[in-house]
């Protein structure tokens, strides 16, 4: 079963720029243009957040981040984490709240899983 990869997200004081840590900002399945850090989420493990002491709040503060089961680097691009992660983590949002949330979902939902090469498993069987 497919899993939302985060665990929490908000914002934090704590200046995470420097850190190599993924964008894991949804605007990312359909935008190019995140090179700015006015377009980032600051993806991390737990573990990450924990060995630098890093607190996240549900208050806007200076820089988002969120929380992830796995690290989000594992399958970047160029620093962007992969589509099919950014689209799980929509997952608790629409939960939460639908109808705001339906039409860029389940758009966002098919044109990813179109672009994603799945594999054959009869052939990697082979």
């Amino acid at each position: 079963m497919l899993q939302s990869p985060v665990i929490s997200s908000g914002y934090t004081d704590y200046d995470v720029t420097k850190l190599g840590l993924t964008n894991v900002c949804g605007t990312l399945i359909y935008r190019n243009d995140t090179d700015s850090n006015e377009y980032w989420d600051y993806g991390m493990t737990s573990q990450k957040a924990r060995e630098l002491g890093i607190k996240v709040y549900a208050t806007p503060r200076e820089y988002s981040v969120s929380v992830w089961r796995y690290d989000p680097a594992l399958m970047a691009t160029n620093g962007k984490a992969d589509a099919l992660s950014i689209l799980l983590s929509f997952i608790e949002t629409y939960k939460r709240d639908p109808i705001p949330y339906r039409g860029d979902y389940e758009s966002h939902k098919k044109s990813v899983l179109e672009t994603i090469k799945w594999a054959d498993i009869e052939e990697a069987e082979k």
